[in-house]
């Protein structure tokens, strides 16, 4: 009777970091629920296992730590866990939260501006690369044709 109360009490334990996690992440969406650059951006994942965690991204979670009133933002590294933020303020966390994501968006549309195969979006491109592209075919083409053509007459002799 005393290990079900007990396993009652951790399940409800484990409840309520779930919920407070849910809140958070609702809250969360709603803050960019009218930025579609950011909705296709961010995923974020409740995870109930144990602890109960928010994925942010591939590495930043939220978990209810030590204590089940206080949010601890981590970032999982090469070296481990580091704790980037805490809180017992669910407004606190909100807001850094959203610093977090804003700076991920901006390093995202950095790499995209950086990328060399980046579309120059006027529509307008020359065609002077493919036209070199196709005659440096032809003329290897045309250059292993000969070769083997000599190679196979010199065989005959």
């Amino acid at each position: 009777m005393l290990e079900a109360a007990h396993r009652d009490a951790i399940y409800a334990f484990a409840d309520a970091k779930a919920l407070r996690l849910g809140i958070l992440k609702d809250e969360i969406e709603a803050g960019y629920a009218g930025n579609d650059e950011a909705r296709r951006a961010f995923d974020l994942a409740l995870s109930n296992g144990p602890p109960p965690r928010l994925f942010l991204d591939l590495t930043a979670s939220i978990v209810m730590a030590p204590d089940p009133k206080t949010y601890r933002l981590v970032s999982d590294t090469a070296l481990g866990q580091e704790i980037l933020f805490e809180t017992e303020d669910r407004a606190a966390m909100l807001g850094k939260v959203q610093d977090v994501l804003a700076i991920s968006l901006i390093e995202q549309r950095r790499r995209s501006m950086a990328s060399p195969l980046r579309d120059s979006g006027d529509g307008a491109s020359s065609p002077a690369p493919l036209i070199m592209a196709w005659l440096t075919g032809v003329v290897i083409g045309a250059l292993a044709l000969a070769s083997a053509t000599i190679y196979l007459n010199m065989l005959r002799f």
